[in-house]
């Protein structure tokens, strides 16, 4: 993890998220415009997200 903290932990007060999400947050902002495009259509379309673009 980028702070160091090898339990997942994103913030001290906050539960340790899945390794597989922790890596895909960690190099989100290297990832192509095009790849987190598609990252973000696949979740929208699961119907998993509250939130609403």
């Amino acid at each position: 993890m980028a702070n160091g903290d090898s339990h997942g932990a994103v913030g001290a007060d906050l539960a340790p998220i899945d390794p597989e999400l922790a890596l895909i947050v960690e190099r989100w902002e290297e990832l192509p415009e095009a790849v987190r495009a598609s990252i973000l259509a696949m979740v929208r379309a699961s119907g998993a997200s509250a939130e609403e673009g």
